[in-house]
């Protein structure tokens, strides 16, 4: 009899420890879930509106939203903008945070922990809700705006973007009634800004110098070199005329001898010509640019004179004056010494990259510093790193949108118009094509749940049911 009464007993506690094991099994599998379903990324973030077509000197606004999807609880918002900072300029106040809703149905300003903070292309700013649980954000919600000022022309259908950089962040403040995992980056999708920038009007090309290599007056047969540069602010220098003054012209093509620069905002050419005859002559230049404009905007004279019997070769001023030495002495003077890339000379597109300068000039100080990036783009410093000095080193920073090899030139001119030679600033940048990452592949997706709910508990129940069916035989066998 007590045999029995202690597999009874037995019995008992099997059934006493199944009714525990069932809800404690219930228990871990639902926090498992929760588990699984913490940090869900499903925020996304946007620019509107988007593509916007501006002129050059309008201002372009863009505003920026969220969107947790009533999925994630935002508490914490870092945004880094990026843009090219040729084609659109950042302005005071440039930066507004908006005005943010409360559950109770008011507004609210969240604090800004970091910035505006406003650099070479970027823009850095960070928001929050503070400690208030009530003002997390959990719908589509305007949060702040941006407004640049466009500076320059973009090439035609091809718009300047206003990115969202990988360095952005959403943060969920988490909570007792909160999924998302603290301190998790939940950005789902980011869908940035863009912007075609028309020129208002085609600007003719100019004539920046026209030199000789040798005095402005000699003896007939007199031979000279002229050598003209010029440049074109919204396009490239399509070629150049010189017009020695006595009938004759020279249009030197493009990688001719003395030739540099042509398809580029800034170009040179150079050309060889004897006067035979006594006279005074104009010599002078006119330059053309990719859209057909011409500018005849450099003359020189120059004087000759007979030639005569009483004088030699050897007395003849040409022989005493030697102008070619000042010349190469004084382009010796003001020299553009190194272009240096940083990060790196090769990259993917959009591929930005910062370009500094280095040059100095011995017996005029430096106006300007003047940058051709190869892709149709170009940037003059005239108030920074050192300029209105002998000695520069002026940074800037460009963005090539497309994939290609270019060619990046730096020249540097002096307070008396000299331009530095442009073949010692130079430097190759090679740029991929490829499909660039989207921001969102640096955030981990979470990995697919697999089924849970009622296949689960079904599953508990079955087992349940089991061990039940075990323990009812175990007591027909006692």
């Amino acid at each position: 009899m007590s045999l029995l009464s202690g597999k009874k007993l037995l019995f008992f506690g099997f059934i006493i420890v199944l009714l525990i094991a069932i809800p404690v099994t219930v228990y871990l599998v639902g926090q498992q879930q929760r588990t699984r379903s913490a940090a869900e990324a499903a925020t996304t973030l946007s620019m509107l509106p988007t593509p916007q077509t501006k002129n050059v000197g309008e201002n372009v606004s863009f505003d920026i939203y969220i969107d947790p999807s009533n999925i994630n609880q935002i508490s914490y918002v870092k945004l880094v903008l990026s843009y090219d900072s040729t084609k659109l300029a950042t302005m005071e106040g440039s930066f507004v945070v908006s005005q943010w809703p409360s559950a109770d149905g008011s507004t609210f300003t969240p604090s800004i922990p970091i910035g505006p903070d406003y650099g070479p292309g970027t823009i850095t700013v960070a928001m929050s809700v503070g400690g208030t649980q009530q003002n997390v954000l959990t719908t589509r919600t305007k949060i702040a705006s941006v407004t640049f000022k466009a500076i320059a022309p973009t090439e035609e259908n091809v718009p300047t973007q206003v990115t969202f950089g990988n360095q952005s962040q959403l943060i969920s403040q988490g909570g007792t009634t909160n999924t998302d995992e603290v301190g998790s980056n939940l950005i789902s999708g980011l869908s940035g800004g863009s912007v075609n920038i028309k020129s208002t009007t085609s600007q003719a090309p100019v004539c920046v110098d026209l030199s000789l290599d040798k005095p402005t007056s000699g003896q007939a047969p007199y031979t000279v070199k002229l050598t003209a540069t010029g440049s074109d602010n919204d396009g490239s220098v399509a070629g150049i005329k010189i017009d020695f003054g006595d009938g004759t012209d020279i249009s030197p093509s493009d990688g001719a001898e003395g030739t540099e620069g042509y398809g580029t905002p800034l170009a040179t050419a150079s050309a060889g010509h004897t006067y035979d005859k006594a006279g005074s002559y104009t010599a002078s230049a006119t330059i053309t640019d990719n859209q057909g404009l011409q500018t005849p905007g450099c003359s020189t004279p120059i004087n000759i004179t007979a030639a005569s019997t009483t004088v030699t070769v050897t007395t003849s001023p040409t022989l005493t004056l030697t102008p070619t030495p000042t010349t190469a002495g004084q382009a010796e003077t003001l020299t553009c010494s190194s272009l240096n890339l940083d990060p790196a000379t090769s990259g993917t597109a959009p591929f930005s990259v910062n370009l500094t300068a280095n040059g100095s000039s011995t017996d005029a100080a430096i106006s300007k510093v003047s940058f051709t990036f190869g892709d149709g783009q170009t940037q003059e410093v005239t108030d920074a790193g050192g300029v209105g000095t002998n000695s520069v080193s002026v940074l800037v920073s460009h963005t090539y949108a497309t994939s290609g090899t270019f060619n990046a030139v730096a020249t540097i001119t002096d307070e008396n118009g000299k331009v530095s030679a442009t073949g010692t600033c130079t430097a190759k940048v090679t740029v991929e094509g490829g499909s660039e990452a989207s921001p969102t592949e640096s955030i981990a997706s979470p990995s697919p749940l697999p089924p849970t709910g009622p296949t689960e508990l079904i599953t508990i129940g079955a087992i349940g049911v089991l061990m039940a069916f075990i323990g009812a035989i175990l007591l027909l066998a006692l």
